[in-house]
């Protein structure tokens, strides 16, 4: 869009019960944050441009769901909360981040051990519901639902530990109680393929029991690990993920271990008190520290922690 200020951000107030438009002028920016307290469910309807990308952050509160639409359009799910980028193809608002199914949300109510429907798949965002449970419990979504790349928004709003699977065969990614991810298929039809996608756009190669040659099944795309008084040798819920966020006051420097394949890629997010160090397991080199307040790409490589960026200062 001509004269549009990429790196620049407005805000949107959509506090109340009514839809509100998103205009020209919003769009000049590449930012917009929504804002204000909703009252009910609402839709914030778009211009119809075609070929626009834009990122939603959707800071409102109140537990309503707001659609992001064009004209009366099925539209899609700004999750609250949540930074999403938005692709406008002139009549219809996607998930730039790759789901291609219908982008309704559902409510499911998990008994224990479950499998999806294709319909229930197709969705962009499902929030499991306890309904009963007693137990662990995993979430299958069946092969052939989910195209390569594409991403779906799962909350387990139960206290146990959800597995989710693509088929009975896939290892899984782990959901627990309380947490919600965004996910992305790496497997198009009942073909697997070892190298998953991601919707942050980065290149991310996991360990032999989810990604590597003959890989299959679903990727983690976030998590969050609290540093404390000890150093860290993350699990598997934590160093699949292809974005880590760390958390906490541990007031020193502590060595965060990933006992990840060669070739792993994370973008790393230091909101720690103090600058922390990266290395892989058996990592003889100095490693890779991140600043607090800062970002950095980081590699795994065959004995040590290479860098890929420099460290980005948060704003």
């Amino acid at each position: 869009m001509r004269g549009r200020m990429l790196a620049n951000r407005t805000t949107k107030n959509v506090a109340g019960a009514a839809g509100v438009n998103i205009t020209l002028d919003d769009l000049r920016y590449g930012v917009i944050e929504l804002i204000g307290a909703i009252t009910a469910n609402i839709a914030v309807i778009f211009p119809a441009i075609d070929g626009l990308f834009v990122e939603v952050f959707n800071n409102t509160t109140g537990a309503f769901v707001i659609t992001a639409k064009i004209g009366s359009s099925a539209g899609i799910i700004a999750l609250q909360g949540k930074r999403q980028f938005l692709y406008l193809d002139g009549s219809e608002v996607h998930d730039a981040a790759g789901r291609k199914g219908t982008s309704v949300g559902q409510s499911i109510s998990v008994t224990g051990d479950t499998s999806l429907t294709a319909a229930q798949a197709a969705k962009s965002y499902l929030s499991l519901t306890d309904g009963g449970l007693s137990a662990d419990f995993v979430l299958t979504i069946p092969i052939g639902s989910m195209e390569l790349g594409d991403v779906i928004w799962i909350d387990n709003a139960t206290a146990f530990n959800a597995t989710v699977k693509i088929g009975a065969g896939d290892t899984g990614i782990p959901l627990p109680g309380g947490t919600a991810a965004q996910i992305t298929s790496a497997l198009a039809g009942a073909t697997h393929y070892g190298l998953p996608w991601n919707a942050t756009l980065t290149s991310h190669v996991f360990p032999s029991a989810i990604g590597g040659a003959g890989a299959r099944g679903l990727t983690l795309l976030e998590a969050s690990q609290a540093v404390a008084a000890s150093n860290i040798t993350l699990t598997a819920a934590k160093y699949n993920a292809a974005h880590l966020t760390l958390t906490g006051t541990p007031g020193a420097t502590r060595t965060i271990t990933f006992p990840a394949a060669a070739g792993s890629v994370w973008i790393v997010t230091n909101n720690s008190d103090t600058a922390q160090l990266m290395k892989v397991v058996g990592d003889a080199g100095a490693g890779i520290t991140i600043a607090a307040a800062s970002r950095a790409m980081i590699r795994a490589g065959a004995t040590v922690m290479e860098r890929v960026t420099a460290d980005a200062v948060l704003t």
